[in-house]
């Protein structure tokens, strides 16, 4: 059994639209340390959204947009 419980990993993710200006959950990722490092791991269909406009996490000041760069990795 872990020490940890799977669940606290999971993060929502909402979208911050202009037109309608609105907030909607759009999807879930899950934080990871990498190295040291903070990474969200989320489907491509989210990511797709950013196109429409913010993608945001909840953080302990309230929502605040994603910081980084997107990657993805081909399976073989």
């Amino acid at each position: 059994m872990p020490e940890f419980d799977p669940y606290d990993s999971l993060v929502p993710v909402f979208l911050e639209t202009q037109a309608p200006n609105r907030i909607s959950q759009i999807g879930t990722a899950v934080f990871v340390e990498l190295h040291g490092e903070p990474f969200l791991y989320t489907a491509a269909h989210v990511t797709d959204e950013r196109k429409s406009g913010y993608l945001l996490v909840p953080t302990s000041i309230g929502l605040e947009p994603i910081d980084g760069y997107m990657a993805w990795h081909a399976l073989n």
